[in-house]
């Protein structure tokens, strides 16, 4: 692996690796839009005063990431605006119903692994982590928060769907990050 490649200013970033980061910045503010507009939808839906607070801080806070990443993507020349206008409405991309309290509450506990995280191998993979744009392999990303989420749900009775349903909607995951969620389902 050769070192990574220091990026001072972002006329900097050319070639692949500019390619490679826009897509990479471009995947994070739909991520970080979408999470912003399932929050501002958790204000309506939460079933108290105390959830509804919660979800402002948390929107807040996504709008936060999202205004960074565009102020980023203005540096190098992007029109944020118009990426965001790609992305698919936050119940789409999520694939999450924005009505239901429960579905918003367990998606603000687990998120999506494969969305959130990456594949777990790949030649874009390698590249991000050759060139400094990714720092840990996806499979180390992954079990450290599977790991944290283990201290969350300790104790409240919460467990993780069993592997046949990450196996049904093709979630790739390591033998190691299999064997943590194995662990976190109270087999």
């Amino acid at each position: 692996m050769t070192a990574a490649q220091e990026i001072a200013r972002p006329e900097q970033a050319t070639g692949a690796y500019r390619d490679l980061l826009v897509r990479l910045m471009t995947r994070q503010i739909y991520a970080e839009t979408a999470t912003a507009e399932v929050f501002g939808k958790a204000i309506s839906v939460a079933p108290n005063w105390k959830e509804k607070a919660l979800a402002a801080e948390f929107a807040a806070e996504e709008a936060r990431h999202s205004q960074g990443l565009y102020d980023l993507l203005l540096d190098l020349g992007e029109d944020p605006e118009a990426i965001i206008a790609t992305r698919p409405d936050a119940a789409e991309f999520w694939q999450l119903d924005l009505d239901n309290w429960l579905h918003i509450a367990v998606f603000n506990f687990t998120n999506c692994v494969k969305r959130a995280f990456g594949r777990l191998t790949g030649a874009d993979n390698d590249f991000c982590l050759e060139h400094g744009l990714k720092r840990n392999t996806t499979e180390a990303i992954v079990n450290r928060y599977l790991t944290e989420m283990r201290g969350h749900m300790e104790g409240t009775g919460l467990v993780f769907p069993p592997l046949a349903a990450f196996d049904a909607i093709g979630c790739e995951l390591a033998p190691t990050s299999r064997d943590i969620l194995l662990s976190l389902q109270g087999a």
